[in-house]
């Protein structure tokens, strides 16, 4: 059963990749090689990197960024500690590399921090950190 579902969508970096395919065509003419490639990779990008979907059950939490190429999924038993966090502008959108884990994050500086039993940590953006935090609370005091 879910309990928690949120989807978060990175409006601010599909502009910036539609800017960037503009320019490349502008730059590189129509009929370039270099721009079709461009315009290639910035889709893939794109089609991994539009949003962030988040879901809370009673045994676990699981996140998917974008068509779901990247997803993750911990067992709520594996959790020590969640809080929310605001994360420094110069963590930027996607995956990072923090402190013994991973940040995902497409939009914003909001995230819900997770320390897990073993000592490693995950970061997942949201809009709504208050929610997803208590999502994650009532299914550890359960």
């Amino acid at each position: 059963m879910e309990n928690y579902y949120n989807v978060q969508y990175g409006f601010s970096f599909l502009f910036i990749i539609t800017l960037i395919i503009a320019i490349a065509f502008f730059i590189l003419k129509t009929n370039s090689i270099t721009a079709y490639l461009l315009f290639a990779v910035a889709l893939a990008i794109s089609l991994n990197f539009y949003s962030l979907s988040i879901s809370v059950s009673n045994s676990e939490v699981k996140w998917k960024m974008g068509l779901g190429l990247i997803s993750g999924t911990i067992a709520v038993n594996e959790i020590e500690q969640v809080s929310s966090v605001s994360n420094p502008w110069y963590s930027g959108w996607g995956i990072r590399q923090i402190d013994n884990g991973n940040l995902y994050n497409v939009s914003g500086f909001d995230a819900v921090h997770i320390k897990l039993k073993d000592g490693k940590n995950i970061r997942l953006g949201t809009n709504k950190p208050n929610e997803l935090e208590s999502a994650i609370k009532s299914k550890l005091s359960e």
